[in-house]
């Protein structure tokens, strides 16, 4: 059976390496994630397939490539689901970071197995809320998202798609980073600056696709401070390329970023240090 909204993935009842997928949970760029059941273990799971839609298509499960597209990009975009794997399964063991069980090869494609986790994205928990939460609510979850980045970063590892649909929140309320897709190995190196995260928590090294960039802590201490001024004012900020481009015209003044104070609906519900690192983030 097909799932009608992902036409392109797995069908349900799939059998991958001993896995029974469930449900489709979702798709990015470089992969699908099911959740899935091992009849033997009776364990549930999420298992991320390599399957990039521009690249591949199917032959029952069978993944084929497509042998038109240019030399390289394929092997590319493999290599970054392999550097997934390496961080969640190798290098990352942390109560907030999803954990990586095991890295698969089948139907001509690779498998990422990990913990399943039972809760709605940070996007769904904001909009759960009749109004943006204040400073007291959003600082014990906040606080446990800083502690996981700092752990990612002393792994020698970035995230580069911290975005609110790239945590998650359980049901006891503690927070989990998801998506490592983008993460790659080693801080502060150049590296190409393909846009990875969503372009309103991109921070300017990864919104220029055609230049070299060095990306860093900052990188990611960047989108953090976009989750928090989407948390606080229910909107992510302007992207960083619009005020790049606006500032320029301008002569570097015209910065139409609107500072967080001015932003929120009543900043008598947040500390002065607490908006102002936010603006500093960003």
């Amino acid at each position: 059976m097909k799932d009608p909204r992902y036409p392109y993935a797995l069908d349900i009842g799939t059998e991958v390496c001993g896995y029974r997928i469930l449900e489709v949970l979702g798709a990015g760029g470089f992969g699908i994630t099911y959740k899935a059941f091992n009849d033997v273990t009776h364990k549930t799971v999420a298992i991320k397939e390599f399957y990039v839609r521009d690249l591949a298509s199917r032959s029952g499960s069978t993944v084929l490539v497509d042998t038109a597209i240019s030399e390289g990009t394929y092997e590319y975009a493999l290599q970054k689901f392999q550097d997934e794997a390496k961080a969640v399964v190798n290098r990352l063991s942390h109560p907030y970071v999803v954990k990586g069980e095991n890295f698969l090869r089948w139907n001509n494609t690779c498998y990422l197995v990990m913990e399943y986790v039972e809760g709605v994205t940070l996007e769904q928990w904001l909009i759960g809320h009749a109004e943006p939460p204040d400073e007291a609510g959003l600082r014990p979850l906040f606080e446990k998202i800083f502690d996981a980045v700092d752990h990612v970063h002393d792994a020698d590892t970035m995230h580069r798609d911290l975005t609110p649909r790239n945590i998650m929140v359980r049901p006891n309320g503690d927070p989990l980073l998801i998506d490592f897709g983008a993460a790659g190995q080693g801080l502060d190196r150049e590296r190409s600056a393909k846009t990875v995260a969503q372009m309103r928590y991109a921070p300017p090294e990864q919104a220029d696709i055609d230049l070299p960039a060095r990306h860093g802590r900052y990188t990611d201490i960047y989108s953090l401070g976009a989750v928090l001024y989407r948390a606080v004012t229910g909107a992510p900020p302007v992207a960083s390329v619009n005020r790049i481009m606006r500032m320029g015209r301008a002569g570097g003044s015209g910065d139409p970023y609107l500072p967080v104070a001015e932003a929120v609906a009543d900043p008598g519900r947040y500390s002065v240090a607490f908006l102002n690192g936010i603006d500093q983030a960003l």
